[in-house]
C-alpha cells in the first residue's frame, strides 16, 4: 500500500463487538480504494479486538490502547497518526454506502474553497428510520451552526491540511459535542458542504451513550458559544451565556429582562463586523427563533415595536404579537 493514502478513515471503538464488523465492511466496500483505516481500540473489555483482527486487509491499522481514555481522546489518536490528504470518520456502529468516499473526494477535489464535506443519512434502529439531513450549502451551514451541529459526524470528510496547519483536534474539555466544536473551527478556514444524498446508515441502539437531554443541550450550546466568540469573532460576555442557552433550547416562560438580554446578543450577531453570514438569511433565522421566544411571553407593546425596529422580528411576526397582546389585555 502507498505510504500516502488519499483518505485516512478514523474509527474509535469501545466494547463494540456486536456492530464494529458492519462498520469495517462498509469501509472495505468503498468504490474509492486509496484509503487507510485507523482503528483505535479504546481499552475494550469484550471481544472487539478479536473482531478487528479477523480482517486481514493491509490498509487497516490498529492502535490498541491498554485502558479506556474516552471517545474524544481516542479520536485524537487517529488524527495524530493519519497520513491521508483527507480525514474521514466513521463511528463504530454506523455503516457507509459504497460510493460515499468517492463522491465526497470528488467534491472537495473540484471545489478547492471547501474544506469540510458531509452527507445526509438514514437514521435507523435497524427496522424503521427516517432521512436525517442538514443544510447543504455553506451559507446555510454557517447559520445552522449557531443553533446546533450541521454535519453528521460519521459522514464527515475534512481536508487534513486544515487540521495540521491550525493545530485543530477534538477538544477533550468539551466532554460532548466535541465534533460540533471541531466543525465550527474548520469553517474558519474554508467552506462547508453537505452532499444532498443519503450515503450513511446511522444506527440508534441500546448501547449508545445516553445523557439527559438538558445536559447534552448545554454541551452543544457551549460549542455554539465558542463558535460565536472564537470563530466568528463576536466578543460577548459570558454573563450572557445563560440567556443564549435559553434561546438555544427554546425555553418557555422567560422574563422580560431575559428576553431583552437575548435581543441584545442577537443584535450583536446580526451586526457582526466580520460579515460571516449572508445577512438576509441570518435575519430570517434569527427572526424565526426570536419570535418563538417572544410568543411564549406576554410582552408590552413597546417592546414589540422595539424588537421590530431592531429587525429581530418581521412586520408579520410583530403583527401576530400585537394581536396576542391586545387579546391578553382585553381578557
Amino acid at each position: 500500500m502507498s505510504n500516502h493514502p488519499l483518505v485516512s478513515v478514523g474509527l474509535a471503538v469501545y466494547n463494540g463487538e456486536e456492530f464494529i464488523s458492519r462498520a469495517i465492511k462498509s469501509v472495505l466496500a468503498q468504490t474509492l480504494k486509496n484509503w487507510e483505516l485507523i482503528i483505535v481500540n479504546d481499552g475494550s473489555t469484550d471481544n472487539t479486538l478479536s473482531v478487528i483482527k479477523s480482517f486481514s486487509d493491509k490498509r487497516i491499522k490498529v492502535i490498541d490502547l491498554p485502558q479506556n481514555v474516552g471517545v474524544t481522546a481516542a479520536r485524537n489518536h487517529y488524527l495524530k497518526y493519519s497520513k491521508g490528504k483527507y480525514i474521514a470518520v466513521i463511528d463504530s456502529d454506523d455503516e457507509w454506502y459504497p460510493t460515499k468516499l468517492e463522491k465526497q473526494v470528488n467534491f472537495l477535489e473540484t471545489n478547492k474553497e471547501h474544506v469540510v464535506c458531509g452527507t445526509f443519512a438514514n437514521r435507523t434502529n435497524g427496522s424503521t428510520g427516517y432521512i436525517w439531513q442538514y443544510p447543504v450549502n455553506d451559507e446555510d451551514i454557517r447559520i445552522r451552526l449557531l443553533w446546533g451541529s450541521s454535519i453528521i459526524h460519521s459522514s464527515i470528510l475534512i481536508c487534513k491540511s486544515i487540521l495540521d496547519n491550525n493545530n485543530l483536534n477534538y477538544d477533550c474539555n468539551q466532554i460532548q459535542a466535541e465534533d460540533y466544536k471541531l466543525i465550527c473551527e474548520c469553517t474558519k478556514y474554508g467552506k462547508a458542504f453537505n452532499i444532498p444524498e443519503v450515503l450513511l446508515n446511522y444506527y440508534e441502539h441500546r448501547m449508545q451513550l445516553t445523557t439527559k437531554k438538558l445536559e447534552q443541550a448545554e454541551h452543544s450550546a457551549k460549542a455554539a458559544w465558542y463558535y460565536i466568540n472564537n470563530v466568528i469573532g463576536i466578543s460577548i460576555s459570558d454573563n450572557y451565556f445563560h440567556s443564549f442557552f435559553q434561546l438555544f433550547i427554546y425555553q418557555s416562560k422567560l422574563s422580560k429582562k431575559n428576553i431583552s438580554k437575548i435581543s441584545y446578543l442577537l443584535k450583536l450577531i446580526l451586526n457582526n463586523p466580520n460579515k460571516w453570514f449572508n445577512t438576509k438569511k441570518l435575519q430570517k433565522s434569527i427572526s424565526a427563533r426570536f419570535y418563538i421566544i417572544c410568543s411564549l411571553t406576554s410582552l408590552p407593546l413597546i417592546n414589540i415595536l422595539r424588537y421590530k425596529s431592531k429587525n429581530l422580528i418581521s412586520y408579520k411576526q410583530a403583527g401576530k404579537l400585537f394581536i396576542k397582546r391586545i387579546i391578553t389585555i382585553r381578557k
